[in-house]
């Protein structure tokens, strides 16, 4: 903002003394600003999974001279991961276990292994951070899961272990 300041002088005789007179007059002006508003436009995903992955019945003695982390062929089962996504074509897929058996989803009772697969046939290393997929926009993501030998000697039983899948637009 800026203001104009006019300045008049008026002089005046009289005999032989001199008068000066001034005035000011104050002129204000108007000012702008400019105001930028901004708006980011996110892309968003979601996704669908079948749960549980059941592998049903797994003899004992299939566990039999099986080392921590070797896993258990024959009992594999495959899910999917259906990805669905607005405003890009890729995303990453982060798996995240509650408890892990080397390198591998670990049940509860820690006496069995999940190991999973992409549907490259590439092992998906769940570690302490997880595990991440960076995958276009397509078809459903395939998971081969393969029972391993956990750290604890197996018994007789239901066993289960969790993991989060969460999906993030690139």
């Amino acid at each position: 903002m800026f203001m104009l300041i006019k300045s008049r002088i008026y002089l005046s005789m009289t005999g032989a003394v001199s008068l000066a007179a001034v005035y000011f007059t104050v002129i204000s002006s108007a000012s702008a600003g400019n105001i930028e508003v901004k708006a980011t436009i996110k892309a968003v995903c979601s996704l669908s999974v079948a749960s549980p992955v059941d592998l049903g019945d797994i003899p004992i003695m299939a566990f039999d001279g099986k080392n921590t982390g070797e896993e258990i062929t024959g009992y594999d089962k495959n899910f999917s991961v259906t990805p669905m996504c607005a405003g890009t074509d890729k995303y990453t897929l982060s798996f995240t276990a509650v408890k892990g058996s080397s390198g591998c989803l670990a049940a509860e009772s820690e006496e069995i292994g999940f190991c999973l697969y992409d549907g490259t046939g590439e092992k998906i290393m769940l570690s302490a951070t997880g595990a991440s997929l960076e995958r276009n926009i397509g078809t459903a993501e395939n998971i081969k899961v393969v029972p391993a030998r956990a750290g604890k000697a197996p018994t007789a039983g239901d066993h289960s272990g969790t993991m989060t899948v969460t999906i993030a637009p690139l």
